[in-house]
């Protein structure tokens, strides 16, 4: 279920960056995209590993399905406040 949301994440991302982006920069964008992907699944077993650590609640799919939420939690609040500062008039 992880990797099919970050899968579904990274191509929606591929989606906005040819919707937002110049025409010349479109392959740069998408090269720092698919770089991105390619460090979340290289980090992927480090951060299982560290919610094992961390949370102890039983089975690592447990583990890591909490810290995935904590971690979806912390990016929702920092897209949140970004939103606001980036276009203000839209908060309203």
């Amino acid at each position: 279920m992880c990797g099919f949301g970050f899968l579904s994440m990274f191509s929606m991302l591929q989606v906005l960056n040819g919707m937002v982006s110049e025409p010349s920069s479109v392959a740069f964008c998408s090269t720092i995209i698919l770089a991105a992907n390619q460090l979340g699944v290289f980090m992927s077993s480090y951060f299982i590993t560290l919610c094992n650590g961390i949370f102890r609640m039983g089975s690592e799919m447990e583990n890591a399905f909490l810290g995935g939420c904590i971690v979806m939690m912390i990016l929702a609040v920092l897209c949140l406040v970004l939103k606001n500062k980036i276009y203000p008039a839209e908060a309203k």
